[in-house]
This record gives structure tokens, C-alpha cells and sequence, in this order.
């Protein structure tokens, strides 16, 4: 394997390392939410919210960046309503 791949590949773990922590704390404070809506009688689901976040995001990149922030919201809507049920 040549060098130059192996920089690329460490680089892109670093990355990923990054993302799973900024998904950590996305997800900490996904049940803060969680406890706020229950709190105020909103429900875990907001498709208006949702559908606004998916197409902001969409208009940011060059690529297909739907599928990945909607498996985040799902995981996200997931732990809530797990959070909720403790």
C-alpha cells in the first residue's frame, strides 16, 4: 500500500473519530429535548422541523447528505422516546 494512501486513510479516520464524537453529543442532547418536550406536551416527532432541517442541509453539499442526516434523526427520535420510557 503506498504511502500517500495510507495519509489519506489515517486522515479520514481522524474524521470519523470527530464525527462520532460531535454524534455523541448530538445524541446527549437529543434526550435534553426529549425531557423539555415532555415537559411541554410537544411530541418527539416534528416532520415540519424535520423536513426544514433535511433540505437546509441539502442545499449545503454536492452530495446525497438526506439519507445520512435522517438515519441521525432517526437514532435521535429513538433514544428520545427510550429516554422518555426510563
Amino acid at each position: 500500500m503506498s504511502n500517500q494512501l495510507l495519509i489519506l486513510r489515517e486522515e479520514i479516520s481522524e474524521i470519523d473519530t470527530k464525527i462520532l464524537e460531535l454524534l455523541t453529543r448530538r445524541m446527549i442532547l437529543a434526550t435534553s429535548v426529549a425531557e423539555y418536550k415532555h415537559i411541554h406536551g410537544l411530541p418527539i416527532f416534528d416532520p415540519v422541523r424535520e423536513n426544514e432541517l433535511l433540505s437546509k442541509y441539502a442545499e449545503r453539499v454536492d452530495f446525497n447528505i438526506g439519507p445520512i442526516f435522517q438515519s441521525i434523526m432517526d437514532e435521535s427520535k429513538r433514544l428520545q422516546q427510550l429516554h422518555l420510557q426510563k
